[in-house]
């Protein structure tokens, strides 16, 4: 997508130097983001100028000179007294390209490997919007989307407290229960649920927030209990395999959100994004595999807090699902069509089919995990969110 040069100008004319990363207070913009996606499904030259032209996508979003005070250089403040401040993300872009300029010679993976895991921690943050952002920035190799991605991370750092570094490994990689059993285990936590339900929480620091500040640990106990799969040998794990590793991570994630008794769940549903867009941002990490492991340790555990800050919600079989019958005879063509046929949608849900047909013709996916994106990509499309909470 480096070459594709009406992507790049219509991705470059409408960055976060035209419209603010954030709108009312705290939801995000998902132009990049959406752009990068239909462009993968196939859209055309006019459908990506007729995308940024819709109310739907652009109407709410609020223009960069509403925050101009907060982002004077002469009194914002370091890089480092920003991080996770949610202010001042013009001088965080500012800095982040300078440093993809002056330090890495413009190269993108470069930055993303010298800069990303020291942030990593904190993904979670803007409901994992930051990695978004850069996964798609860096798919595109559009050096804007990923220093605003970077820069997004930084401003909305929110890190997963933990007693020991998230380097050290200990039993992950020892576990033998499958994730939605793991999930069960979390959701009958009557000691976990009790302090939950105690209110340990404010509109600031919500539930994901309270689960990454005061339970980081047992995030990790639950996410060691998760088995991997048998040709993934952690004490030994090469890039092929990280890879492989991640693909799962996608698979789970997606299981999470498709069997979710809360169908179209908003929050799980960016789990399947995010989990995508991590898998993106491997390469440029690629043999440094402590830093490739901590980043799936951090994604987990962020999918752990959304589960618990959604509800815990149950699930159900997937031949339950009416859109699993559905799927069975859906092709990804008719599904891509389909997609592609309003550029009117609630920006979710380009990006779910998207990362769900790239999986699964990427991966070379079973039958069975085949069907599974399919049923995912279809919710997608068809159902209105739901939240428990």
């Amino acid at each position: 997508m480096e070459h594709d040069e009406p992507l790049q100008k219509v991705l470059n004319e409408n960055s976060t130097k035209k419209y603010y990363i954030q709108w009312d207070g705290f939801k995000v913009n998902h132009t990049a983001h959406s752009l990068v996606a239909i462009r993968r499904l196939g859209a055309t030259d006019a459908q990506l100028a007729q995308f940024v032209k819709e109310p739907r996508q652009i109407n709410h979003l609020l223009k960069p000179e509403v925050f101009a005070a907060e982002n004077d250089p002469l009194t914002a403040g370091s890089p480092a007294s920003l991080l996770g401040a949610k202010k001042s993300y013009y001088v965080l872009v500012d800095y982040y390209e300078k440093l993809l300029q002056q330090k890495y010679g413009c190269s993108l993976q470069r930055l993303i490997a010298g800069e990303l895991p020291s942030v990593m921690d904190g993904i979670l943050g803007a409901a994992l919007h930051g990695i978004i952002q850069l996964g798609y920035g860096y798919v595109a190799k559009n050096p804007r989307v990923v220093v605003e991605g970077l820069a997004e991370i930084h401003f909305s750092h929110f890190p997963l407290k933990v007693s020991l570094p998230l380097s050290t490994l200990g039993d992950f990689g020892q576990g033998q229960l499958d994730i939605l059993t793991v999930l069960k285990q979390v959701k009958a936590d009557e000691d976990l649920q009790k302090f939950l339900s105690a209110g340990n929480f404010t509109k600031e620091l919500g539930k994901r927030g309270v689960v990454f500040t005061y339970k980081g640990d047992l995030m990790i106990d639950y996410i060691n209990k998760v088995k991997l799969p048998d040709w993934f040998d952690v004490s030994s794990a090469d890039e092929e395999q990280l890879y492989r590793l991640m693909d799962w991570v996608f698979a789970c994630a997606t299981t999470v959100y498709t069997l979710a008794e809360q169908k179209n769940n908003f929050f799980l549903l960016h789990g399947v994004t995010a989990a995508w867009c991590v898998r993106q941002v491997l390469p440029p990490l690629g043999k440094q595999t402590a830093d490739v492991l901590s980043a799936v340790r951090v994604f987990l555990c962020s999918l752990l807090a959304v589960y618990i800050s959604e509800g815990c919600p149950g699930f159900c079989e997937l031949s339950a699902l009416p859109e699993s019958g559905t799927a069975a005879a859906r092709s990804w063509e008719s599904i891509v069509v389909e997609t592609l046929s309003s550029l009117g949608r609630d920006a979710h849900a380009y990006k779910v089919v998207q990362v769900c047909h790239d999986m699964d013709v990427a991966t070379g996916s079973s039958k069975e995990t085949s069907h599974l994106y399919k049923t995912a990509a279809l919710i997608s499309l068809g159902s209105p969110y739901s939240r428990l909470h």
